[in-house]
């Protein structure tokens, strides 16, 4: 038994570490990427695309981003119940259509779809913005580190420690335990025989706390391999989650409201993009397309005010040009009309080069 008490905790400790180190790596890796990654793509959303034209966008990015955590979660559980949805429709994070196209993939694919709708839409927001390519670099980065962190949850959860190695560890302790056991007792056995009452208090207190401390630290490596359950031990994802929605609400309380209101939503937006007239749900919520037709109205108005000025001008500087043509003195006055000329001409230039600029401006 000397000889067990000195190799059974050193191999035991390593063992433990191993375990730590994945369940570490679980909450780091796999689930914390994903939050992290979700997080600063929803702040690079709220910065490239705000106001309320893009209102409805970041609230799909939004529930999308959240649903990925939920099936994340439901695909490490390996949950097989048929209504994995109820919970996602009910709160209004995806719609009935988005559910039966995931449905047809696997669970761990599942949550890996969600970024790739995100990246659609980030995609589609960009070409109507005019957004440069070059600036989705970073929005491709943080979508596939999402997915990476999806990715290494299945890895670690679908990879476990050799069985022999596991097995190995096992049997040591619990044979180490049995030759606990049988040491006490030989040990009480001799010491009530000559009355030892200290030896048998001694060895009392040995028996109770050494096994019991290995078999729970035995345990306790079971018990951390999977930390996506239930359990008291296993990661709270609900705070996880309301971490990720406090987060949103700090980026923009205007750009991220409430997950929970179901009038906004992906596929209104879808359609949306896709030219088709917008309205319903949207009428009090996006700019409104009366507003839309009276601010074109209102430029074009301004545009041919400012054209119209523009003939009355050359029609007057062209008429002094003519006067100056047929006068030939005094020379003082024509001296003076050359400079009203120049005058004039150099605030028809400044005008004529900040009337496309300000068109091009107003249409953006």
């Amino acid at each position: 038994t000397m000889y067990m008490n000195s190799v059974v905790p050193f191999i035991l400790g390593l063992y433990l570490s191993l375990c730590m180190t994945r369940w570490w790596a679980l909450r780091t890796r796999a689930i914390g990427e994903i939050c992290d990654s979700f997080i600063d793509l929803a702040f690079l959303i709220g910065a490239y695309f705000p106001g309320v034209r893009h209102q409805a966008f970041r609230v799909a990015v939004r529930n999308y981003g959240i649903a990925s955590l939920w099936l994340t979660v439901q695909a490490a559980r390996d949950e097989k119940n048929e209504d994995w949805y109820a919970d996602l429709e009910r709160t209004g994070l995806l719609t009935r259509d988005e559910i039966m196209s995931l449905s047809k993939h696997p669970p761990y694919q599942r949550a890996m779809t969600m970024y790739a709708w995100i990246m659609r839409l980030v995609h589609e927001a960009a070409d109507i913005d005019n957004v440069p390519a070059p600036n989705l670099n970073t929005f491709q980065v943080l979508v596939c580190r999402a997915r990476d962190g999806i990715q290494a949850a299945h890895t670690y959860l679908r990879t476990q420690l050799p069985f022999a190695y596991v097995h190995l560890i096992a049997l040591l302790v619990h044979m180490n335990n049995i030759l606990v056991f049988v040491r006490v007792g030989i040990t009480v056995s001799v010491a009530l025989m000559y009355g030892n009452v200290m030896v048998t208090v001694l060895q009392g207190v040995y028996v109770i706390i050494v096994p019991v401390v290995y078999q729970g630290l035995l345990s306790i490596s079971y018990l951390i391999e999977d930390p996506f359950g239930d359990e008291i031990l296993d990661f709270p994802i609900t705070a996880y989650v309301l971490y990720v929605e406090q987060a949103l609400d700090a980026i923009d309380p205007v750009c991220f409201p409430s997950a929970a209101d179901p009038s906004w939503h992906a596929a209104e937006y879808r359609i949306m993009m896709e030219g088709k007239k917008l309205g319903g749900r949207y009428a009090s919520r996006a700019l409104p397309e009366t507003q839309i037709r009276q601010d074109e109205e209102q430029l074009k108005l301004t545009e041919e005010t400012t054209r119209d000025v523009l003939h009355l001008f050359q029609n007057q500087t062209d008429s002094l040009f003519e006067v100056v043509r047929s006068v030939h003195r005094p020379r003082e006055a024509e001296g003076a009309v050359l400079a009203a000329l120049r005058e004039q001409a150099e605030v028809l230039k400044a005008v004529q080069t900040t009337l496309p600029a300000q068109a091009t401006t107003r249409r953006r």
